[in-house]
């Protein structure tokens, strides 16, 4: 799990300009802006493609919670929706808000013994503050993946713990990966290695008899494996979806599940009755807004709740709608570059309302 789970810290910030984690604690704004470049610098447009935040400043704005991170004159602050600088920082690295804490780094140095010689290198610390500024958690922690329920998770020499809102550590760093809490339970992987659920004490709640991985509570259900099936159990860790099927996507989102019958994929629903075929090759997106992306022979497009492209796999690469909006590229590969300069969006008919320089 902790492979799959460790995201490089750069590579997850740029993603989470685009995306937004389901199950993470996350606040509506009034507005959804989206980052896009012009003449070779960062700007904004709303979703229906007008610029509404010229390209004057260096850095990715993205608004949450009301508030976005740039740079001005080389240093880190907080603008609001009107332009107006509100917080101003001395860190060397910061993110956007969520749950009205934002992650701050601070880059110094640390010595390592390397062939039996000390080595100076690099050391990033990463730590809290809230929309005042003040610093809630001073830069301490290796490494951090956002609070969700109130509980965020931290990793402190490589090992994963949670950590509440006020700082306390309630939950040690023990396992060696962790995702977030949700409906109250949080999928770990203890030392040994095999992946259990613990409630917001850490207290182990699932049932030994059944295998996870890298799942989460959503609409009451957690996927579960029993030899080489693939179902769901409830939250007192029941089969509620029998093992039956060849594999089944990590969690429900809006009532609907992928699941996989023989080398197909298609959709059930919270009672595991089948209401799209399987029909797919590859295991298709998680439903947002009414629609999910799915690849048919290397193209991405997508569906609606009946199974109906919506939206023809036209694209390289796509993302879930939010908001009214996807974005997509038909470039090539856009992994591990920093991606707003390549995406397009469109809208939920497939109209584009901003294509990339």
């Amino acid at each position: 799990m902790s492979n799959t789970n460790r995201i490089p810290i750069l590579f997850a910030l740029v993603l989470g300009l685009i995306c937004v984690a389901e199950g993470q604690d996350k606040a509506p704004t009034s507005t959804r802006l989206l980052p896009v470049v012009i003449n070779g610098k960062a700007a904004l447009i709303d979703t229906s493609g007008r610029v509404v935040i010229t390209p004057e400043m260096n850095g990715a704005p993205r608004f949450s919670e009301g508030l976005a991170a740039v740079q001005i004159d080389g240093k880190w602050c907080y603008i609001d929706e009107t332009m107006n600088v509100v917080i101003k920082t001395e860190f060397d690295e910061v993110w956007p808000f969520e749950g009205g804490l934002a992650m701050v780094m601070k880059v110094g140095t640390k010595v390592e013994m390397r062939q039996e010689e000390k080595v100076e290198v690099r050391s990033e610390k990463l730590g809290f503050m809230d929309r005042n500024g003040k610093v809630i958690f001073q830069p301490q922690f290796d490494e951090f993946y956002g609070f969700s329920e109130g509980l965020g998770r931290i990793v402190v020499d490589d090992k994963w713990g949670f950590i509440d809102k006020a700082g306390n550590v309630v939950i040690k760093p023990q396992f060696e990966g962790a995702y977030w809490f949700s409906e109250g339970m949080a999928n770990v992987t203890p030392s040994e290695g095999e992946d259990v659920y613990i409630d917001r004490s850490g207290k182990i709640v699932s049932d030994p008899q059944y295998e996870y991985s890298y799942g989460w509570f959503s609409d009451g259900r957690v996927s579960f494996y029993h030899g080489s099936k693939s179902g769901f159990l409830d939250k007192n860790f029941k089969p509620v979806i029998p093992a039956q099927f060849d594999g089944v996507a990590q969690a429900f989102s809006e009532g609907l599940a992928a699941a996989k019958v023989g080398d197909l994929w298609g959709f059930i629903d919270t009672n595991g009755r089948i209401v799209i075929k399987p029909q797919f090759r590859f295991e298709p997106g998680m439903f947002s807004e009414g629609l999910a992306c799915v690849r048919v022979d290397n193209k991405l497009g997508y569906i609606d709740r009946d199974g109906k492209f919506v939206i023809p796999p036209k694209f390289t690469d796509a993302q879930d709608f939010y908001g009214g909006v996807a974005a997509v590229t038909s470039k090539v590969s856009t992994l591990h570059v920093n991606v707003f300069v390549r995406w397009d969006y469109i809208d939920r008919t497939g109209k584009y309302i901003w294509r990339s320089e």
